[in-house]
């Protein structure tokens, strides 16, 4: 069953496709199908070569018509600039060479000429969530290091922790028109150490006469 517009808002569909070859005609049904629901965004080559197009719109999957083989692939996936964003590559065949002893050279999945619309999205939510499942975690620019898992950003490998004044904190929390005094926020934190036991407090780091940071959990806290 394809999915209907509410069940794709919440997901993370559409997908981008990039239909890579002529001779795919026998996809046109499921694929509009798929467009229709919501499901795909459809690109094709327009001219442009597999690679350029690639960089450009830096799609989720790719169907590969007969134009598009292992070798090909395999170019790709050696050149630095775009092996990164290599998508992964869902062949396109016809019942006959589905008994080719390469089938899978090259490619991640295949898909025959007679597939039906489910099948194919079926096909394509698989190769593009374990394509998500492989994403490293970790995205570096110069010295600077995100960690999308711990949501952590460190600068030459050393972490960046933000320390927010008492006043930061009740402006930000109580709102500009509170009128309690810093101390109000000494409280506060404390009763939310407590709260976080022993394990999470000590992610707290007091930072004398100035307010609070919040930081990786240590043996002790400071």
């Amino acid at each position: 069953m394809l999915l209907d517009a509410h069940e794709e808002s919440t997901g993370l569909l559409p997908q981008t496709v990039l239909l890579a070859a002529e001779g795919c005609d026998a996809l046109d049904a499921p694929l509009s199908a798929l467009r229709s629901s919501g499901i795909v965004e459809l690109v094709e080559l327009d001219g442009s070569s597999l690679e350029a197009r690639i960089e450009e719109v830096t799609p989720s999957l790719v169907i590969a018509g007969p134009g598009v083989n292992s070798a090909i692939i395999g170019a790709l996936a050696r050149k630095k600039s775009i092996s990164r964003i290599l998508p992964p590559f869902l062949r396109f065949v016809t019942s006959t060479e589905t008994e080719e002893d390469d089938l899978y050279l090259g490619f991640d999945d295949f898909v025959v000429a007679s597939c039906s619309a489910a099948e194919l999205e079926k096909r394509i939510r698989r190769l593009t969530n374990a394509s998500r499942s492989r994403e490293p975690s970790h995205l570096t620019a110069g010295p600077i290091t995100i960690d999308a898992e711990k949501y952590r950003v460190t600068v030459d490998g050393k972490n960046i922790g933000r320390v927010f004044t008492r006043e930061d904190l009740l402006m930000r929390v109580w709102g500009h028109k509170h009128y309690g005094h810093t101390r109000t926020v000494d409280v506060h934190i404390r009763r939310l150490r407590h709260k976080l036991g022993a394990r999470g407090s000590n992610c707290i780091h007091t930072v004398n006469n100035v307010g609070y940071g919040f930081i990786e959990p240590t043996g002790s806290q400071p």
